[in-house]
């Protein structure tokens, strides 16, 4: 049984930050780390699970860095507007 290669994530590694008319940056770079979630979410499922994965898929990592982004921007929409640390 032939088994076809699994897509590989394609990125840049210069990140562009947004405008400050835009809200979403204007490369597809990822902030997390593909390897280390994959590596996580392994080591999880195995623990939680009845099931046993041995691969994550490329839209599981896009969906994590996704939830991530959303993550970020509510904190900072949330963030009081005083000092400079985000905190």
């Amino acid at each position: 049984m032939k088994t076809e290669p699994l897509p590989q994530l394609e990125f840049s590694l210069e990140a562009d930050l947004p405008d400050a008319g835009h809200h979403e940056p204007k490369s597809n770079g990822l902030l997390v780390n593909p390897a280390k979630v994959r590596q996580y979410a392994l080591d999880l499922a195995e623990r939680e699970r009845h099931h046993d994965f041995t691969a994550v898929s490329v839209e599981f990592i896009q969906r994590v860095d996704a939830r991530l982004r959303t993550i970020i921007l509510d904190e900072i929409r949330r963030h009081p507007s005083k000092g400079k640390r985000l905190a």
